[in-house]
């Protein structure tokens, strides 16, 4: 599904508008199905990548294929991707508009699957489809965010992101800030969408927990280059002295 080779990004330092290189060289695959986890310290360059594989930035140099496809060649190829291509970030709470309820949420991203794909019939019982995948029901539908505990409100940005019918998910960070119960509940929920609809997962995170429960392969990504990329049945054979360190700490980066 995705092919990244030789990608680089560079910002303009505002201090002396000397160029810095935040990616170097990025080459990896993931394959449709998978759930690939990028693992790396604060400033390690995760969110750039996320921002790049998701139409948001561009990168200065090398290439990035959805599907076979460049993103970044036109419009229709970017118009590709964001039909296909949702994401669910951090901070769930500024991710949502404290106006809206529940159900106008979730309507906004049904909204925009009309615009793709003609008038949707049944909005309401779609919305209601979309709350009992993530594990809740109508009474939530008029609720307002503040009404919501941090998973449920995280649930309902989940919703939203699958109302958009996409083939991959991206994960920033998106359990960090949930306690480490509802963290679990919230994984074990995003495993059995990812079965039940064949979904494809990136996950973000700075942590080595997560990603061992939930993923196939992890990358490490360390001062934007990638230090090792392996399965994560076979991470304790790593021989990479920094994915070594994180598994001897084995703590919250």
């Amino acid at each position: 599904m995705i092919k990244v080779s030789n990608l680089c990004m560079d910002f303009r330092s505002e201090l002396n508008g000397k160029k810095q290189r935040v990616l170097k060289n990025l080459n990896f695959n993931v394959r449709a199905g998978d759930c690939l986890g990028v693992l790396g310290e604060s400033g390690s360059g995760k969110s750039t990548l996320g921002r790049i594989l998701i139409g948001l930035l561009k990168p200065t140099s090398g290439e990035y294929l959805f599907e076979n496809i460049n993103p970044y060649q036109d419009k229709h190829n970017k118009h590709h991707l964001s039909e296909h291509v949702s994401v669910v970030f951090q901070d769930y709470v500024a991710s949502v508009n404290p106006r809206f309820t529940v159900a106008e949420i979730i309507k906004e991203s049904l909204n925009m699957l009309a615009k793709k794909q003609g008038k949707l019939k049944y909005i309401d019982e779609e919305i209601s489809k979309l709350l009992k995948m993530v594990g809740l029901d109508d009474t939530y539908k008029n609720r307002f965010p503040h009404q919501l505990s941090g998973g449920q409100l995280q649930r309902v940005c989940i919703g939203r992101a699958l109302a958009l019918k996409p083939s991959l998910i991206l994960f920033d960070e998106a359990i960090s800030s949930l306690d480490a119960h509802t963290q679990v509940q919230i994984m074990d929920l995003l495993k059995k969408l990812q079965e039940q609809l064949n979904l494809t997962y990136i996950f973000i995170t700075h942590d080595l927990m997560s990603v061992t429960y939930m993923c196939d392969k992890v990358m490490f990504l360390y001062n934007g280059e990638i230090t090792e990329c392996i399965k994560v049945d076979n991470i304790a054979q790593t021989t990479d002295d920094y994915a070594k360190k994180l598994l001897s700490t084995a703590i919250y980066i």
